[in-house]
């Protein structure tokens, strides 16, 4: 299920569907909204389904720009992960990688005169034995003396017993040490993050009877004072399905002491993907109509092209602009985003500025194949198995259940999901041999048992 994200963060509160161009990851930290989880710029809203690609993590991507006769690189990040750790980036928010649990990411600038990359930025993460983030620290490539230079970072406390973050303290690295603390403190009512307020900020924040926002208002320090003074206020309604039905952002007027109308989306759906959104501008003490977006979908409920059109006010009609294509690759997972301009002829085409941004992953285990659970081993039968597999999982159904088959190279040679508690799998095309059956909830607990294949 795809729907409208509302990214909340202390100094970026709300995001439209436009992709941002990718480049060093920014230096703002959002907070987590519900029961808490990793500490950054997280959406409220989104599905999300389990698939058996959860045991695969982003390694890398590359970011390229058309020149007028090829994707020329900009930009790549490269991703290191300590054992049993990954993550996956989110296909609504696809340039934010605040999911992963990467140890190390270093960004790299393609360098043009040398035909090869440059090191720009550097983060590094620390966790505590939750796997929650502890600190997420910034650092700067310094040419003269070829080495990383910190230069910012995060240090997050955590409500005791549980995975809610208590308070996020952003410092600087100047003259050699940490400084220029700003702390911001969470609040919350039951799981809902009510405020965040730190010395430069605060937001408050209106949920409905099910939950939902159906408010955010800011201030920011005004500078030279760091009186807090008020800044954007956002409106979200919903429909039915709990679904974004329209959002209306106003910014405050120091003049007249009011909230002025500013921008407002309004979405449509179909099977709970968002298929239009109609962005109108307050002008004129009226709301006029700006752009549409339009998205389409496979199969899978995957976004597979973002079509943005501007109104036109002579022709009274939308007119083609900006297009993305999301491919993915034979398991699912997003592959390449690349977009396009309209052209006056009347098709799609590669121009100037557009944009492609490639992802590549690994299969990691969440523990070794040489180490299979031995409290509660899956049921397999029957045993050495030939054509096919039967799987006992000891479930009570309606519980999603992602399945591997690995062989013990490790390489993943059959995954499915399932809702049942008894499975089939056809290994029919499997050669004989010793394999790993991985079978994985909603929840990230994973059983293991070993079978072997003889005909």
């Amino acid at each position: 299920m795809r729907k409208v994200l509302l990214y909340l963060s202390a100094l970026v509160c709300c995001s439209t569907n436009v992709q941002a161009i990718e480049g060093p990851q920014s230096m703002t930290t959002g907070i987590v909204i519900g029961t808490g989880g990793f500490p950054h710029f997280n959406p409220q809203a989104g599905g999300g389904k389990l698939v058996a690609f959860k045991n695969y993590r982003l390694v890398a991507k590359t970011y390229t720009e058309y020149n007028g006769t090829w994707f020329q690189p900009v930009d790549s990040v490269a991703y290191k992960y300590s054992p049993g750790r990954g993550g996956l980036i989110d296909a609504d928010q696809p340039n934010y990688d605040e999911s992963l649990l990467f140890d190390d990411a270093v960004t790299y600038y393609y360098n043009a005169g040398v035909s090869g990359y440059d090191n720009k930025l550097f983060r590094k993460q620390t966790f505590n034995d939750s796997n929650k983030v502890l600190s997420l620290t910034y650092a700067t490539w310094r040419t003269t003396s070829g080495a990383w230079k910190d230069s910012a970072r995060y240090q997050y406390t955590y409500i005791t017993g549980t995975t809610k973050i208590k308070e996020s303290m952003f410092q600087l690295w100047v003259g050699g040490t940490w400084s220029h603390d700003v702390p911001s403190v969470l609040t919350y009512s039951g799981n809902n993050v009510v405020a965040v307020s730190s010395n430069s900020y605060n937001a408050s924040y209106v949920y409905d009877s099910k939950n939902n926002i159906i408010s955010v208002v800011d201030k920011v320090a005004i500078h030279g004072t760091g009186i807090l003074n008020y800044n954007e206020r956002k409106t979200y309604t919903y429909d039915s399905n709990n679904e974004v039905e329209s959002y209306v952002l106003e910014r405050w007027n120091n003049n007249t002491y009011n909230w002025d109308k500013t921008e407002r989306y309004e979405y449509l759906y179909t099977a709970g993907n968002v298929t239009q959104s109609i962005k109108y501008i307050w002008n004129n003490n009226r709301w006029e109509t700006f752009s549409k977006q339009l998205f389409t979908y496979n199969n899978n409920n995957d976004k597979t092209s973002e079509i943005t059109q501007l109104w036109d006010a002579l022709s009274s009609s939308f007119v083609n602009s900006n297009k993305t294509i999301y491919n993915y690759n034979n398991i699912g997972l997003l592959e390449s985003m690349t977009t396009q301009k309209w052209d006056a002829a009347g098709y799609w085409k590669y121009a100037d500025g557009n944009t492609q941004t490639r992802y590549y992953y690994e299969y990691y285990y969440t523990t070794s194949v040489g180490s299979i659970a031995a409290a509660e081993p899956l049921n397999i039968y029957p045993v050495p198995a030939k054509d096919q597999l039967t799987i006992s999982l000891g479930t009570k159904g309606n519980e999603h259940i992602a399945l591997s088959v690995l062989n013990m190279n490790g390489a993943v040679v059959k995954q499915w999901d399932t809702e049942n508690t008894t499975t089939t799998a056809d290994i029919s095309t499997l050669p004989n041999g010793t394999y790993a059956l991985y079978a994985r909830n909603e929840m990230g607990e994973t059983r293991t048992s070993k079978f072997t294949i003889a005909r």
